[in-house]
């Protein structure tokens, strides 16, 4: 089936009391609130959405008896529209000097998300952080224009001492530090991940959200990804490297975490251990 931008209708960015109570009522919960103040969308990234709404509808169906990895035919044809879309959207915004990532449609996260029940009360959360309609959280995701962003909400974390501690740890694990050393580090930093957990829950309290769990530290599982990491790149797996990686990175994005927290891909890490080891005489 060939897909058309021009076949739905066009609907209104003006966001009403009864959109929100619609959303509300549906129990989709909010961040915070609507703030049209900096909103980095333009008209176009909001036409791009229109469009995708239809592939994500469509796409949600199919994801119940498929996968990403699935190379059946539907799969494909619907995945390669959003893929056309967001590369460009990409040209876009590098022609009109933004962020190349604004507005890009991450399907990944989406089709991840679906498949796991437990992750569903956080599609709210990672739409509005990344300025999708919210209406995308819906199972199904439906046609909408409600955008509910705050530039300013993460400003009083501090998110700079934890990404500077699983950079640590991670360059401590590829360069095979002691065994001490590293579990030290990794207990430094459950410490700080308690710390913040905490002042992210008053945070959340302070804008009325107080049940999210959005941006909150999963030390355990995130370590334990390090640990795997590591191990892929010592007997040379890259394609569990791969895996592990894209399984680590969805989580990272779902819960909200500054994409500086993950490590690179495989090409890149293996490429800066080569560098590292001593040639053997």
């Amino acid at each position: 089936m060939t897909l058309s931008r021009h076949t739905f209708p066009k609907v209104s960015i003006s966001k009403t009391a009864s959109h929100i109570a619609e959303a509300e009522s549906d129990g989709i919960r909010l961040l915070c609130r609507p703030s049209t103040a900096d909103f980095p969308l333009r008209r176009y990234h909001r036409n791009q959405h229109q469009y995708a709404s239809i592939l994500l509808g469509q796409l949600y169906w199919t994801s119940l008896v498929g996968t990403i990895q699935d190379e059946s035919r539907h799969i494909r044809d619907l995945l390669n529209p959003v893929d056309s879309l967001n590369e460009e959207t990409r040209q876009w915004n590098i022609e009109n000097g933004l962020d190349p990532e604004l507005g890009i449609v991450d399907i990944d996260i989406f089709l991840h998300t679906w498949n796991n029940r437990a992750l569903w009360s956080y599609l709210p959360d990672f739409c509005r952080l990344r300025c999708y309609p919210l209406e995308w959280s819906r199972r199904p995701p439906v046609h909408g224009s409600d955008y509910h962003y705050q530039p300013r909400y993460w400003e009083s974390v501090d998110r700079k001492t934890p990404e500077a501690l699983l950079q640590v740890i991670w360059g401590l694990r590829k360069g095979n530090a002691d065994t001490d050393i590293i579990e030290d580090t990794e207990i430094l930093f459950e410490s700080v991940a308690c710390v913040f957990n905490r002042r992210v829950g008053r945070l959340h309290k302070s804008y009325g959200n107080g049940a999210s769990e959005i941006g909150c530290l999963h030390p355990e599982d995130t370590l334990s990804c390090y640990q795997k990491l590591e191990d892929c790149l010592v007997v040379q797996d890259k394609e569990g490297y791969r895996i592990c990686r894209d399984g680590l990175r969805n989580k990272h994005a779902l819960f909200g975490y500054p994409t500086g927290w993950l490590p690179g891909p495989y090409e890149e890490e293996a490429c800066q251990l080569a560098s590292e080891t001593p040639d053997v005489i």
